[in-house]
C-alpha cells in the first residue's frame, strides 16, 4: 500500500519496516528500507534495531552500529555505540570507528580519553593532531590521578602547536602546555626524559611555527 502513495516520506516507509519485521520477515524489512530510505543515519538506526529485535545482534553491529550511532561530537559518537552494545570491547568499538577517519585519527582522543583508554588516546594523537586546547585541558585535568598521560597530552599539544598551528598561539598558551608537561612528568617520575623530547621537538628542521621555540628555547637551554 505504500508503494502506491505518489512520494511517502521516511515516517511512512517506518511504517513499512516496522510491519515487514512484525511479520516474522527482518531481512525484507532490512531490504525494504535500504531500498527506500533517504539519511542514511537514519536508515542505518531502522535496519540496526530490527536486527537487534530479531537477536542478530553481532550482524546488527557489523553491518549498521557505526552509522546508526554517529553524532554531532566524536565522544557522543562513542558513547552512542558503546552504550547499545554494553557486551563489547570499547578497545575494538573505538577502533572501528577510528577506521571511519582514516587520515585523522587524532580527532578520536577526546573519545577514547572520556572512556579511559589512555593508552589508545595517547596513540591516536601522535598518528594526527587533535584539538590542542583538549589535549591542554587533558595535561591538566590527569595530571595526579594519571600523569604519564597528562604528560603524554602536553607533550601532544606542544607538537601540534609546533607542527601544525590552526589558531593564534598566545605565549600564554605555551607556558601554560609546557608547565602542565612538567607537572605531569614530575609526577610521573619522567622529567628528564619528557624534557629530553621536547627539546627534539623544538630542535626539529621541519618545525613550521617558531613562537613555541623562542619562548621556551631559553628555558630548556636551547638559547
Amino acid at each position: 500500500a505504500l508503494d502506491e502513495l505518489p512520494s511517502p516520506s521516511w515516517e511512512e516507509r517506518l511504517l513499512g519496516v516496522t510491519a515487514l519485521a512484525a511479520g516474522g520477515d527482518p531481512d525484507a524489512a532490512v531490504t525494504y528500507a535500504e531500498r527506500h530510505g533517504g539519511d542514511p543515519t537514519a536508515v542505518a538506526q531502522a535496519c540496526e534495531k530490527v536486527l537487534i529485535d530479531a537477536g542478530r545482534r553481532d550482524e546488527a553491529y557489523a553491518r549498521f552500529a557505526l552509522r546508526a550511532g554517529e553524532a554531532p561530537t566524536y565522544v557522543a559518537w562513542f558513547r552512542a555505540v558503546r552504550k547499545k552494545y554494553p557486551a563489547r570491547n570499547p578497545q575494538g568499538i573505538l577502533a572501528d570507528l577510528v577506521a571511519t577517519t582514516p587520515d585523522e585519527p587524532g580527532k578520536w582522543f577526546a573519545a577514547a580519553k572520556d572512556a579511559e583508554l589512555f593508552q589508545e588516546a595517547v596513540e591516536l594523537v601522535q598518528k594526527s593532531q587533535a584539538d590542542v586546547r583538549t589535549l591542554l585541558r587533558a595535561a591538566h585535568d590527569y595530571a595526579e590521578k594519571q600523569p604519564w598521560f597528562a604528560m603524554e597530552a602536553g607533550l601532544a599539544a606542544l607538537r601540534w602547536m609546533l607542527e601544525a598551528p590552526h589558531f593564534e598561539i598566545t605565549n600564554t598558551e605555551i607556558w601554560n602546555a609546557y608547565n602542565a608537561t612538567r607537572v605531569a612528568a614530575n609526577a610521573a617520575e619522567l622529567r628528564d626524559e619528557a624534557m629530553d623530547r621536547l627539546r627534539e621537538l623544538l630542535g626539529r628542521d621541519s618545525v613550521r611555527d617558531r613562537v613555541v621555540t623562542r619562548v621556551l628555547s631559553r628555558e630548556l637551554g636551547l638559547s
